[in-house]
């Protein structure tokens, strides 16, 4: 087995890609891979997602806030996009704006071009401000989702999810589940199979039988430094998430083991401040989230970059991947932000995702 520490020890010294090469090494004497059979759409299998060809889908991807989804795909060649990050299989879209995004046609554009290239696409609902969506806010996302999904109904690489970051631990008991099921019931109207992310519900008062009868669903959960508490410890981020997926695997859908995949990770908790122990934090928390995440079913970081991004003091590190000051709102150049942008880069590596 590779050790954490040689992995972090390459990173620290600047080579991502040599981290990468130790840690799939590592991953591959530590995983067992379930061989498919070509399909032409996604499935679950013992815990993994399997690719339309038939083989183990790991994601390596990020997220892009609908806002700038055309800064990052500005034609069919996916640039530049495909430029900073060329082996990426997979875009979250954070739709924050509103229900009516999917109107959009720099989304439908980025949508067509992105899966054209093999490259999975989730939306997510970042638009809620209560966490989790309950009456005409649930009406209106289902609705939404049933317009997506009925144009997008055969394109397998168009998958979906549930409200970003639910808290029914607060103020919303049951909220959470009823939702899930509303999201659920609603994609299966019109596909069997499109891939649908619930989102770790945050507590562990979650209804089991809500599962038993999903299928193509996989856990959707995430990750900041906060979770413990701004380590510099890379195995501490890799058992947080651990024992997390432990428990979400327990609730057993038609598939029987759920999918896990990290939705979102960062160098940092806020993206406008830095944690303590900064910026080691940051990357120790990146570097456990890839390692722990390629056991599972990958990871997609946070984010390209905001609308109208706010630097915090240094004008560098925040979760930006890209710096778009100084391209004046020409979308071809985007400089990586480094270290985070070089570090997700790097992790993502240059070889491209098979074709549909």
């Amino acid at each position: 087995m590779i050790s954490r520490r040689s992995i972090f020890a390459i990173i620290a010294c600047g080579d991502y890609n040599g981290a990468l090469r130790l840690q799939e090494a590592g991953a591959s004497r530590r995983l067992t891979t379930t061989a498919g059979t070509a399909s032409g759409s996604f499935s679950v299998s013992n815990g993994q997602i399997i690719d339309p060809h038939g083989s183990r889908f790991v994601a390596r991807g990020i997220n892009i806030h609908n806002g700038t989804i055309n800064t990052a795909v500005s034609d069919a060649s996916c640039k530049p996009l495909l430029t900073r990050f060329p082996g990426i299989n997979m875009v979250r879209i954070a739709i924050e704006d509103n229900y009516n995004a999917d109107s959009d046609p720099r989304l439908q554009n980025a949508v067509t071009w992105l899966t054209a290239n093999g490259i999975v696409v989730q939306f997510g609902n970042y638009t809620i401000t209560t966490s989790v969506a309950t009456g005409q806010n649930l009406t209106d996302f289902c609705s939404m989702l049933t317009r997506m999904n009925k144009k997008y109904k055969d394109n397998p690489y168009v998958w979906y999810s549930t409200c970003n970051e639910p808290s029914d631990q607060h103020t919303y008991a049951g909220a959470t589940m009823d939702e899930q099921k509303a999201v659920y019931n609603a994609i299966r109207a019109i596909s069997s199979t499109a891939m649908l992310g619930l989102l770790d519900p945050w507590t562990n008062a979650t209804t089991p039988s809500i599962y038993t009868t999903m299928t193509n669903v996989y856990w959707d959960y995430h990750c900041y430094p906060w979770t413990t508490r701004q380590s510099t410890n890379p195995v501490d981020y890799e058992n947080w998430i651990r024992n997390r997926v432990d428990y979400l695997q327990t609730f057993k859908t038609a598939d029987g083991v759920p999918p896990a995949l990290n939705g979102e990770f960062g160098n940092s908790t806020t993206g406008y401040s830095h944690d303590a122990n900064y910026p080691k934090s940051g990357e120790a928390n990146v570097t456990g989230c890839i390692t722990e995440g390629n056991k599972y079913s990958g990871w997609v970081a946070w984010l390209w970059f905001w609308p109208g991004n706010a630097y915090i003091s240094d004008q560098v590190h925040d979760d930006a991947l890209v710096d778009e000051r100084s391209v004046n709102g020409v979308p071809t150049v985007y400089p990586l932000v480094h270290p985070y942008g070089t570090m997700i880069a790097g992790f993502i590596g240059s070889t491209p995702p098979p074709l549909p």
